[in-house]
């Protein structure tokens, strides 16, 4: 009787299957990922370091020329003087709302409310007159 030797057999992942598996997985999750923020436009964050950058430049226009400036949030943008600012991608203000920054640079105080059609809440609260701002997301 001769006894042949066999190979002992391996039930784990090899190297090269673990890797091929982590691909594919994280493939799946880029594709899924990307699938819910595919919309055209410009993400909230972006959208924020703009709106702050034009809203600074207002403000110092108001203070260094002594007059004040108009600040039009409407349905789909919100307006500097000549400057327009798409708000970010899906988002509208449910009405159209004009801020008046004053030569002191005082803006009373008052909430801005953009919507999109997920119930999320972009909200520009203007608080205690100094022209100061804070956005406040709600899910």
């Amino acid at each position: 009787m001769v006894l042949v030797k066999m190979k002992p057999i391996n039930k784990a992942f090899t190297l090269v299957e673990a890797l091929v598996t982590l691909a594919v997985v994280a493939l799946l999750i880029l594709i899924g990922g990307h699938h819910f923020s595919s919309q055209p436009g410009v993400k909230v964050d972006q959208w924020q370091t703009s709106f702050d950058s034009h809203w600074q430049h207002a403000r110092n226009l108001a203070q260094g020329h002594g007059q004040a400036v108009n600040v039009n949030f409407g349905l789909e943008a919100v307006s500097f003087n000549q400057t327009t600012l798409t708000y970010p991608k899906n988002y509208r203000c449910h009405q159209n709302q004009l801020v008046k920054i004053l030569p002191t640079g005082y803006v009373a105080p008052t909430t801005i409310v953009l919507e999109n059609g997920l119930q999320q809440k972009l909200a520009i609260i203007f608080s205690l007159g100094g022209g100061d701002y804070r956005f406040q997301i709600e899910h």
